[in-house]
């Protein structure tokens, strides 16, 4: 039989003498999980991980379905727009043969970039 073993930070009821009613030590361990919170959202790189996913960890439960839903048909609208956007790119290439010979090797770069970018948003 496999033995628990509970994190050193993370004191049992009996251990602590208050017999389910939190002590000192339990609150500034709340309060330090929920600071990020309280406190107003910052911008971040990845914007999905701002406001929206905070909004799901305080939505009560029977909101939770429902605004998990709403936030991945707006992240699948905001792909199909870019993708949109960057399908041109890729169905008309630069025609590189038209441009300055200096510049050519930058254009057959936007090329492939374009090819990569499009490959890219089609994953995702």
């Amino acid at each position: 039989m496999m033995r628990k073993t509970r994190s050193p930070k993370v004191k049992a009821a009996e251990q602590t003498g208050h017999a389910g009613v939190w002590g000192e030590e339990d609150n500034k361990a709340l309060n330090s999980v929920l600071q990020p919170l309280r406190s107003p959202p910052t911008p971040q790189i990845f914007g999905m991980l701002g406001g929206e996913a905070r909004g799901l960890i305080c939505a009560p439960k029977s909101e939770v379905v429902e605004r998990t839903a709403n936030f991945y048909t707006a992240i699948n609208v905001m792909a199909g727009l870019v993708l949109s956007a960057q399908a041109g790119l890729v169905t008309s290439p630069l025609d590189v043969a038209n441009l300055p010979e200096d510049k050519q090797v930058l254009g057959q770069i936007y090329n492939v970039l374009a090819y990569m970018c499009v490959s890219t948003q089609i994953c995702v």
